[in-house]
């Protein structure tokens, strides 16, 4: 597996995992999941925020993660192209 995928691969489960942790109830969330259909409020936006800041170390805009999780994932990747740490 190429480390582009490999990559990819970890932040999607990071950016499902992440809103999973803070969200009411312990939601199960697929790459389709919109976190705002999930009760996603400003407080637990600016925790997952802050989690994916520290886990890629780059800046995301705290609106983004209101949309799909793939999307939020694509994002990150995109964001951090070339940035992003491979814990």
């Amino acid at each position: 597996m190429g480390m582009d995928m490999e990559l990819n691969e970890r932040v999607t489960e990071t950016v499902i995992r992440l809103p999973a942790d803070v969200l009411p109830g312990g939601m199960d969330l697929t790459p389709q999941s919109s976190l705002r259909e999930h009760g996603l409020d400003s407080i637990s936006a600016v925790r997952v925020w802050f989690e994916l800041q520290r886990e890629f170390s780059l800046d995301l805009p705290v609106e983004k993660l209101g949309v799909r999780q793939s999307g939020a994932a694509r994002r990150v990747c995109h964001r951090g192209a070339g940035r992003c740490a491979t814990r």
